[in-house]
């Protein structure tokens, strides 16, 4: 599962961004933008705390800097990243397991498996797990 979210991601985000639309009418084009976009967001949700996704300069620079590389070397490397999330979060065969005393901190402790957790200025950013995330219960 994680594999094809990651290739179809990275399929989205290449098709709109390095591969030509002349042909294309503009609704197809629209909705090639807005799949690129999705994965954007979804690139910088599991990957907040790499250098490469620390602001959109950085991000920008590091995906068309990919773009000689091929699409499978964003696949290869996220693929990557993601396994070194997954093992940070203690994960054991792809489940997480959280504990906690009140309601808050299970919340809190749930967050990033379910929307993009937001930092405040001056924290260090937190990876959100939720793209490759199949159930929280």
């Amino acid at each position: 599962m994680r594999e094809s979210v990651i290739r179809d991601h990275v399929d989205d985000y290449w098709t709109y961004e390095f591969e030509s639309h002349d042909d294309l009418d503009e609704d197809t084009v629209q909705q090639y933008e807005e799949r690129s976009n999705t994965a954007l967001e979804v690139f910088q949700a599991l990957f907040a705390d790499r250098e490469e996704f620390a602001d959109e300069d950085s991000t920008e620079q590091f995906l068309s800097g990919a773009q000689d590389k091929g699409r499978q070397y964003l696949v290869d490397k996220f693929l990557i990243w993601t396994t070194s999330l997954l093992l940070s979060l203690e994960s054991n065969e792809n489940l997480v397991h959280c504990n906690a005393d009140t309601v808050e901190e299970l919340a809190d402790d749930l967050e990033p498996f379910t929307k993009t957790v937001i930092t405040l200025e001056g924290e260090p950013p937190v990876p959100s797990p939720w793209p490759i995330v199949e159930i929280v219960r």
